[in-house]
């Protein structure tokens, strides 16, 4: 298990602005915190997943994506330092709740990755189905927060999207879309 030590020279790389929280993050603090109602505590993700009242297979394809990232020691969604990556694969599992703060004037879109395909609801890519711009979300978070973030994003990943489409059209890769296959890639 981690110490408060290892979590706070983490979180110190990736959110510093939320370093004065981790005090909170000791052994005892999280069993306070469990007492108190804000952070939820179950034996099985499924269980967590449904004392949030979010779908199974969205938590479940979301561990199982971010495991696969560990086990490669590559962390394609959020470029955490390979030396921060540990497998989420034994109970007890914690949650707690975390809210956006910010204005936004989308309110949501199409989830995409670092390459700019389009991720599914189970937390898995779609051959050859990629999406650019304000419309998409998971890049600055599922909402586009001003300033002319919305411009760099779609130019930049336009750019990325092209290049993979392009790249999958010169390899033969273009098929359909077997929508089956990815439902039952959660189960």
């Amino acid at each position: 298990m981690a110490s408060v030590d290892d979590v706070a020279a983490h979180v110190s790389v990736i959110l510093p602005e939320t370093m004065p929280q981790y005090g909170l993050f000791t052994s005892t603090g999280i069993d306070e915190l469990v007492k108190s109602g804000q952070v939820k505590r179950a034996d099985s993700l499924e269980l967590l997943a449904r004392n949030f009242g979010v779908p199974e297979e969205n938590l479940l394809g979301s561990v199982e994506r971010y495991n696969e990232h560990v086990t490669r020691g590559s962390d394609d969604d959020y470029l955490k330092p390979a030396k921060s990556l540990r497998p989420v694969s034994t109970g007890p599992f914690y949650g707690f709740g975390v809210e956006l703060y910010l204005f936004g004037l989308t309110g949501a879109g199409i989830r995409i990755d670092h390459q700019a395909s389009v991720i599914h609801r189970t937390s898995r890519s779609i051959p050859g189905l990629f999406a650019a711009g304000e419309c998409t979300g998971g890049v600055l978070g599922s909402v586009y927060i001003g300033s002319g973030n919305a411009l760099a994003s779609a130019s930049t990943y336009g750019r990325i999207a092209g290049r993979n489409a392009a790249a999958r059209a010169i390899e033969g890769r273009v098929t359909p879309v077997d929508w089956k296959a990815i439902d039952s890639d959660a189960s």
